[in-house]
């Protein structure tokens, strides 16, 4: 059965029955055709296969009228360019939200549940509306902040090609396809970001964002792959969003790790990523197989447009997203259950922090 998105022009996700009239249940897409393009993950030789589910939650559409209004008027009157304006803003944005969006209260529940969770129905009126309803929602859950130098420092990143980045692989910059991936994996993940949240602004072709959750790669796996990957045999290089003029590679780390709640993790940019030994051919058996159990049956798949918002796990499943053709602008933001982490390894306040300092 497909549940309805909020506007029917858009593309329709698939998925199971709920019992809710304003929750619904997403399940696997059986195709991931935006990655078609030359990757070493051969995702269309795999047939589906059985997914946990991500969440959906449909709002209601008695309160995007109001809440438009006011997120409007707010930005008419209030200045939000720069962090700190942003960061005082979104406490009136989130109050807003949830006055009008009640069953945005289950949020953080929802996000402690599901490792990826998919919102139809925001207010989109205008990128300054977007760009609270952004903020506003993260403030519900976690901490904003960014890594100096990446984005620009800003909080709110606009995720859009740039001309000049044509030829450039994997980078959010560049309308090629983004090969699966987590983001920053060169860092602790205790100063990685928790999550990841993608508000849409703009998507005029439905380019489709991926999201490959760890317990369905964690199946594609033997249990001596998985031994292998928790172990301290690999290594990734810096991302070239932090503008580091040096290529950086990492100390030996594992692809695989534990998390602070007992769970397992995934890091691993598949693109950048190698065994420190090139001749164990154990770790690059491993390897090839984790990147190879990324096919189609372990995939959600989800069309980014106005008025919805993605927001998934960093540390439990990788992302990825298809060739950009037409106009797509996401407003992306990172966020940390706190900040406390950050603050005490860098000595700064926060929210900007400084990732060469993390990578000492």
């Amino acid at each position: 059965m497909k549940n309805k998105r909020t506007n029917t022009n858009r593309k329709q996700a698939n998925g199971p029955e709920s019992n809710s009239k304003q929750e619904h249940r997403v399940g696997a897409k059986s195709r991931c055709n935006q990655l078609d393009s030359p990757c070493p993950l051969h995702l269309r030789d795999k047939s589906p296969a059985k997914l946990p589910a991500s969440f959906q939650l449909n709002l209601n559409r008695n309160g995007i009228h109001k809440a438009e209004l006011r997120l409007d008027e707010f930005s008419r009157i209030y200045d939000c360019e720069g962090n700190d304006r942003l960061l005082h803003a979104s406490s009136t944005a989130s109050k807003i939200l949830l006055e009008e969006f009640p069953e945005l209260t289950t949020l953080p529940k929802l996000l402690n549940k599901h490792e990826a969770v998919f919102i139809c129905g925001l207010p989109s009126c205008s990128e300054e509306v977007s760009t609270l309803v952004a903020i506003g929602l993260a403030s519900i859950y976690g901490e904003l902040f960014q890594y100096v130098g990446q984005n620009e420092g800003k909080l709110v990143a606009r995720l859009k090609p740039k001309p000049d980045m044509e030829s450039i692989d994997n980078t959010g910059e560049s309308k090629n396809a983004f090969w699966p991936h987590s983001d920053d994996a060169i860092l602790a993940p205790n100063f990685s970001t928790d999550w990841i949240q993608l508000v849409g602004v703009e998507n005029e072709n439905e380019v489709e964002t991926h999201y490959f959750p760890i317990d369905g790669i964690l199946s594609e796996l033997s249990a001596k792959d998985i031994q292998i990957l928790t172990e301290p045999l690999f290594s990734v290089a810096v991302p070239t969003s932090f503008g580091m003029r040096h290529q950086i590679t990492s100390e030996p780390l594992s692809v695989l790790f534990t998390t602070e709640d007992e769970k397992m993790g995934i890091r691993l940019p598949t693109f950048a990523c190698r065994p420190v030994d090139q001749d164990n051919q154990e770790a690059s058996a491993a390897l090839a197989h984790i990147k190879a159990a990324l096919h189609p049956g372990v995939c959600n798949s989800f069309v980014i447009g106005a008025g919805d918002c993605l927001i998934f796990s960093n540390n439990r499943g990788l992302h990825s997203r298809g060739e950009i053709t037409g106009k797509r602008l996401v407003l992306r933001c990172y966020i940390k259950s706190n900040l406390s982490g950050l603050m005490d390894k860098t000595g700064m306040p926060g929210p900007l922090f400084d990732p060469w300092s993390l990578l000492q």
